[in-house]
């Protein structure tokens, strides 16, 4: 397989941090919110996990860096103003800008509980990274991906374990890379689209737990599907901004394609 390429993000506002997500250790972004001086009683919080488009020149010359990003985040959660504000090579500065731009917030608060807006910066780290693990929107012809609610799903509270069941109240968990382990080489033997449908808890780090095969189109297909989600790595659901582990229904489509070798 080729080099997954990697942009990770960097929050900050300015002081002191109050709150700190966590991603895994080779891909998801970490995410730091610091509080600020600026009258916010609360600084805004993220609502999604956009990516960075990794520069062909950059990917072509096996180079990295980072650019530093400044933004207004105003009273609709939405990023004003961005201009770059250093990078370490100006390939990183368009691509840095735009995924900036697609991030989502819950705005920063006023002391009487009122939108109001905020700066903030963040710090867009493109990095590359050898493995053998393969991000599946990089695998467009060979997976397709969903991840969905249960069957059944009514509550909005945890469980005794606090696993939230996927919900409308809940940013849905998302693959960040998925890991074959035999699931590809299999589907590929079958004449026919094939697909499974596996029961996953995502922790708050991305991490999958307690597979569940709920249906496979064939029985083969169901041992590899599920050990390729437990080695992938997702971004967590988040509830309010924040990240908490999630149940999840995943549906895994190999469309029949040749695997990549």
């Amino acid at each position: 397989m080729g080099r997954p390429i990697l942009a990770t993000f960097f929050f900050s506002l300015l002081v002191a941090p109050v709150y700190t997500q966590q991603g895994d250790e080779t891909n998801s972004a970490q995410l730091t919110t610091t509080q600020g001086n600026d009258g916010a009683a609360r600084q805004p919080i993220p609502l999604n996990h956009p990516e960075a488009e990794f520069p062909v020149k950059a990917r072509a010359n096996l180079s990295e860096g980072s650019c530093v990003i400044s933004m207004t985040v105003n009273p609709d959660g939405i990023p004003e103003s961005l201009h770059v504000v250093s990078c370490s090579d100006d390939v990183f500065a368009a691509n840095s800008l735009a995924a900036a731009g697609k991030y989502r917030f819950q705005p920063a608060l006023d002391r009487s509980g009122s939108p109001v807006s905020t700066s903030l910066k963040v710090e867009v780290d493109f990095q590359l990274t050898k493995t053998n693990e393969v991000r599946a929107d990089q695998e467009p012809d060979v997976l397709k991906c969903e991840i969905v609610a249960p069957p059944g799903v009514s509550s909005q509270t945890p469980d005794s374990y606090g696993v939230y069941p996927l919900s409308k109240a809940i940013v849905a968990p998302a693959i960040a890379r998925f890991v074959d382990r035999g699931f590809i080489a299999k589907a590929h033997l079958s004449p026919n689209l094939v697909a499974c449908d596996i029961f996953l808890t995502i922790d708050k780090k991305g991490r999958a737990a307690d597979p569940k095969v709920a249906h496979c189109d064939e029985q083969i297909l169901e041992a590899p599907a599920a050990d390729s989600l437990l080695k992938s790595r997702f971004r967590p659901g988040l509830l309010n901004g924040e990240a908490v582990p999630v149940r999840i229904l995943f549906h895994l489509v190999y469309t029949g394609s040749a695997p990549k070798l």
